[in-house]
């Protein structure tokens, strides 16, 4: 899905005029889409690599056609912790990875959307195929 379009039809594009690179428009795949968020420090030791959460986007939180399909959000999975702390803010970032339906990509979840992430005891095992 093309999220941003830089240049129309019939404009003339030249980056090096201007000595940079650029591109014609962002794209993404919203079936793979990942939450940046910060765990507190005193809480980091409870989260371990590949645990289990939901994601729940706030902007479908009361939505009944979404509750009936995930009653507690996308299943997800804590994909990494970044390798430096923030001191300012006293936490760790770390990215958890949602699973989206192909047939689902930018219905409910869209980039930058606010979301409230809850991590469950378990840890996903990969499967080998």
């Amino acid at each position: 899905i093309i999220l941003n379009k830089k240049a129309e039809e019939g404009n003339m594009v030249n980056p090096a005029a201007f000595n940079v690179s650029a591109n014609l428009c962002e794209m993404a795949n919203l079936t793979q889409l990942e939450v940046d968020l910060t765990i507190q420090e005193r809480d980091f030791a409870k989260i371990k690599p590949r645990m289990e959460c939901n994601v729940m986007p706030e902007a479908y939180r009361n939505s009944k056609e979404f509750l009936a399909k995930y009653p507690k959000g996308y299943t997800a999975f804590l994909s990494r912790a970044m390798p430096q702390a923030d001191r300012a803010k006293g936490a760790i970032p770390v990215r958890v990875k949602v699973d989206i339906p192909d047939n689902e990509q930018g219905v409910y979840l869209k980039p930058d959307m606010r979301v409230e992430v809850t991590f469950y005891e378990k840890t996903r095992i990969e499967s080998k195929k």
